[in-house]
């Protein structure tokens, strides 16, 4: 799997009028020492912060990444979101406040009562 794209999800949030979101598979990335985010885009030396106008600058742009600290202890079947690892809650914040929306629910395994509903 990829690492998150904040920049993109962030844009398709705005114009979709997303105001809550729903994390997936957050037990995957338990094993990560350090989870990257995209960030921004690096396009001729710049940085941007959004989704460029021109799609075509796509096949150009690099990502930047921020590096988030990974967490030490499993999220798999976790189900209340303060049984969550503080870097995991950490991370979920982090994501919440980039993206402005709330966090209505993660998922951390593959059952359907391995979900924290928020």
């Amino acid at each position: 799997c990829g690492w998150l794209d904040i920049v993109a999800l962030r844009h398709a949030c705005r114009i979709n009028g997303v105001d809550k979101i729903a994390i997936t598979k957050l037990d995957v990335l338990d094993n990560f020492e350090k989870i990257k985010i995209c960030t921004g885009y690096k396009l001729n030396g710049n940085i941007l912060s959004d989704v460029p106008l021109d799609l075509s600058e796509l096949w150009h742009i690099k990502p930047v990444y921020e590096e988030l600290d990974g967490w030490d202890k499993p999220t798999a079947g976790l189900t209340n979101f303060d049984d969550l690892p503080d870097n995991a809650r950490k991370y979920v914040k982090y994501m919440a406040d980039s993206l402005n929306v709330r966090i209505a629910l993660i998922s951390t395994g593959p059952k359907r009562n391995e979900t924290i509903i928020i």
